[in-house]
């Protein structure tokens, strides 16, 4: 999956909460059905059928200066909270209804101009906890999602989520 947002705030915050989402690891399923040699090993060496591959959570630039933090689906519960993606979006300035419902139209436009589905209903129970100062100086503009389909990759017979 991909969570598509904007961010804005203190250059050497944003830059600190960006190097700090690429540093966090979580796990990709993967399934390995015709036992392809290529395929992960367990510790004794022996082929997997399927199981868990630990990878590191990656931030994308994207276009009209959006962000992407790509992550397996079975953690968006996890990564839209941690993005904050259920916070309201209103103005800096003018929290005015009218004010909102430009920022709110603008969000919805830009949205579908990068091909992206609205947020969908999650859990917010479970989190990656980041220092509360970066949220301090830091403000995160939530504009979507995109999902990714199963797929076998490079020459290989094993199927996971195309990250």
């Amino acid at each position: 999956m991909h969570a598509v947002f904007m961010v804005i705030g203190i250059k050497r915050y944003v830059d600190w909460f960006l190097d700090w989402v690429t540093t966090r690891s979580v796990l990709l399923p993967f399934e390995n059905p015709e036992m392809d040699e290529r395929g992960p090993r367990d510790k004794e060496g022996k082929l997997l059928r399927s199981g868990l591959q630990p990878i590191a959570t990656e931030v994308r630039y994207g276009m009209f200066g959006t962000y992407e933090v790509t992550f397996p689906k079975e953690y968006m519960d996890v990564v839209l909270t941690m993005l904050r993606f259920n916070e309201k979006v209103e103005s800096f300035t003018n929290p005015s209804w009218l004010q909102t419902a430009k920022i709110k139209t603008r969000i919805e436009i830009l949205r579908k101009a990068l091909g992206c589905k609205k947020i969908p209903e999650y859990k917010e129970d479970g989190r990656l906890y980041m220092p509360q100062q970066v949220y301090e100086f830091i403000r995160i503009i939530p504009i979507g999602i995109r999902e990714d389909k199963q797929h076998k990759f490079a020459g290989t017979k094993l199927v996971h989520e195309g990250i």
